[in-house]
């Protein structure tokens, strides 16, 4: 009975000696509580509306890979997507901050810009987005990244099938933002040029296209033709040639011939 009383007494201390060491562990670390009270100054309700102003918004787009379905008449581009603007609401001083100049922040805290695809190929289903986060710097620009993948309609014009050259256009925007208060840029690159049948020969950008709040880049896609050409081109060109030739046969000669070998055989 002593033992087991000793035996708790040891555990009560060892309790005790530990659960000092877990309150001070648990005590929050001086950058949070810097990062907290830095929230709660340049954040509000008036930081959720659009900035006064003319904004101007800087799209970075990197096409990671795209499919282009004729059959369908569906252009598919995956994009990573940065996008960049200026709140001067949202500055401050890093000095006073415990030397803060960024910070990551949910993208639904201050008011971002709601890009999206306009010409979508089916407006039942939402584009998909992933790894979408945004982060604010001191000088109070914000750049939020994310990945998506778009979907739009591309009418197919086969007149020069298999050397067709097609053009696919992705436009950005929104249509409850006015002109007048927001001007779009945009840079565009591609990582991978070919895709299953296609080849990217050129990337044409244009900023506030058609005069709308938003930005276009438009896909120029030349069918890889030498396959198509070895199988159906190649064979039906030799087909033709043959034909062609045919009819400057000589076919009187034949049966002349013909006709001789008769009499021959016919003679006694």
């Amino acid at each position: 009975m002593a033992k087991f009383t000793y035996i708790l007494i040891l555990l009560y201390l060892l309790k005790t000696s530990f659960a000092k060491d877990c309150a001070d562990n648990k005590k929050t670390p001086e950058y949070f509580t810097w990062f907290k009270e830095l929230l709660k100054d340049i954040l509000s309700c008036s930081t959720r509306t659009p900035p006064p102003g003319n904004t101007t918004i800087d799209i970075v787009m990197n096409v990671e890979s795209y499919s282009f379905q004729t059959d369908k008449e569906v252009f598919t581009a995956q994009t990573a997507l940065n996008i960049n603007w200026v709140d001067e609401r949202l500055k401050w001083d890093p000095d006073k901050y415990h030397g803060i100049k960024e910070m990551e922040a949910n993208p639904f805290l201050a008011w971002h810009p709601e890009i999206e695809l306009i010409n979508v190929a089916d407006y039942f289903n939402s584009e998909m987005t992933t790894l979408f986060f945004c982060s604010i710097h001191n000088t109070g620009l914000i750049t939020c990244r994310h990945k998506v993948l778009h979907e739009t309609w591309c009418g197919v014009k086969l007149t020069n099938w298999p050397y067709d050259v097609q053009e696919c256009s992705l436009e950005f925007g929104h249509e409850y933002m006015s002109k007048e208060n927001y001007t779009y840029k945009l840079r565009a690159s591609i990582s991978e040029e070919y895709s299953a049948g296609w080849h990217v020969s050129e990337l044409k950008q244009e900023d506030n296209a058609g005069g709308r709040p938003g930005v276009a880049v438009t896909f120029v896609l030349v069918r890889e033709a030498a396959g198509l050409s070895a199988i159906v081109l190649y064979p039906a060109l030799v087909l033709t040639v043959l034909n062609v030739l045919s009819l400057f046969l000589d076919v009187r000669r034949d049966i002349g011939i013909c006709q001789h070998n008769s009499y021959k055989t016919l003679a006694p």
